[in-house]
Protein backbone atom coordinates (compact mmCIF):
# COMPACT_ATOMS: atom_id res chain seq x y z
CA UNK A 1 0.00 0.00 0.00
CA UNK A 2 2.85 2.23 0.73
CA UNK A 3 4.70 1.22 -1.93
CA UNK A 4 5.61 3.08 -5.80
CA UNK A 5 4.92 2.60 -9.11
CA UNK A 6 7.60 3.31 -12.10
CA UNK A 7 5.56 2.95 -15.19
CA UNK A 8 7.12 3.84 -18.47
CA UNK A 9 5.61 3.86 -22.09
CA UNK A 10 7.14 5.08 -25.44
CA UNK A 11 6.23 8.76 -26.30
CA UNK A 12 4.60 7.81 -29.34
CA UNK A 13 3.27 10.65 -31.43
CA UNK A 14 4.02 11.78 -34.80
CA UNK A 15 6.97 14.05 -33.91
CA UNK A 16 8.61 12.07 -31.34
CA UNK A 17 12.05 9.89 -31.82
CA UNK A 18 9.65 6.87 -31.38
CA UNK A 19 7.30 6.99 -33.87
CA UNK A 20 8.89 6.37 -36.86
CA UNK A 21 11.52 3.92 -35.33
CA UNK A 22 9.04 2.07 -33.98
CA UNK A 23 7.08 1.95 -37.68
CA UNK A 24 9.83 1.39 -39.20
CA UNK A 25 11.01 -1.61 -37.46
CA UNK A 26 7.19 -3.04 -37.79
CA UNK A 27 7.95 -2.51 -41.85
CA UNK A 28 10.77 -4.30 -41.70
CA UNK A 29 10.04 -6.94 -39.47
CA UNK A 30 6.44 -7.49 -40.68
CA UNK A 31 6.58 -7.24 -44.11
CA UNK A 32 10.35 -8.28 -44.87
CA UNK A 33 10.46 -10.98 -42.68
CA UNK A 34 6.83 -11.66 -42.71
CA UNK A 35 6.28 -11.78 -38.70
CA UNK A 36 2.77 -11.44 -38.04
CA UNK A 37 2.75 -9.82 -34.98
CA UNK A 38 4.73 -6.67 -36.39
CA UNK A 39 1.95 -6.51 -38.81
CA UNK A 40 -0.54 -5.78 -36.23
CA UNK A 41 2.40 -3.03 -35.14
CA UNK A 42 3.59 -5.35 -32.24
CA UNK A 43 0.28 -5.39 -30.59
CA UNK A 44 0.01 -1.53 -29.64
CA UNK A 45 -3.05 0.00 -29.76
CA UNK A 46 -3.25 3.14 -28.22
CA UNK A 47 -0.20 6.14 -28.55
CA UNK A 48 0.99 8.38 -25.62
CA UNK A 49 1.49 11.35 -25.21
CA UNK A 50 2.77 12.90 -21.55
CA UNK A 51 -1.11 14.90 -21.33
CA UNK A 52 -2.90 11.22 -22.52
CA UNK A 53 -0.53 8.92 -19.86
CA UNK A 54 -1.08 11.69 -17.19
CA UNK A 55 -4.95 11.27 -17.68
CA UNK A 56 -5.10 7.60 -17.52
CA UNK A 57 -2.87 7.25 -14.51
CA UNK A 58 -5.47 9.94 -12.80
CA UNK A 59 -8.28 8.11 -13.76
CA UNK A 60 -6.95 5.00 -12.44
CA UNK A 61 -6.89 5.94 -8.91
CA UNK A 62 -3.12 6.51 -8.94
CA UNK A 63 -0.87 9.78 -7.90
CA UNK A 64 0.91 11.25 -10.31
CA UNK A 65 4.17 12.35 -8.13
CA UNK A 66 6.83 12.95 -11.26
CA UNK A 67 6.33 12.58 -15.03
CA UNK A 68 9.33 13.32 -17.65
CA UNK A 69 10.42 12.17 -20.69
CA UNK A 70 13.70 11.08 -21.95
CA UNK A 71 14.66 13.21 -25.33
CA UNK A 72 10.78 12.71 -26.47
CA UNK A 73 11.30 8.80 -26.60
CA UNK A 74 10.15 7.31 -23.71
CA UNK A 75 7.53 8.89 -20.82
CA UNK A 76 8.22 8.05 -17.36
CA UNK A 77 5.95 8.32 -14.36
CA UNK A 78 6.52 7.84 -10.75
CA UNK A 79 3.16 7.00 -9.19
CA UNK A 80 1.56 5.56 -5.76
CA UNK A 81 -2.28 4.87 -4.91
CA UNK A 82 -4.33 7.98 -3.79
CA UNK A 83 -4.08 8.27 0.25
CA UNK A 84 -7.31 8.22 1.63
CA UNK A 85 -7.61 11.38 3.52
Amino acid sequence: DDGLVLLTVPYDVPLSLWYPLFNVQCLVLGYIFNKPFYKEFGGHIHHFSPKKIRKKITRSGLDLLHQYSHYRFTIYNVCRKKSDA
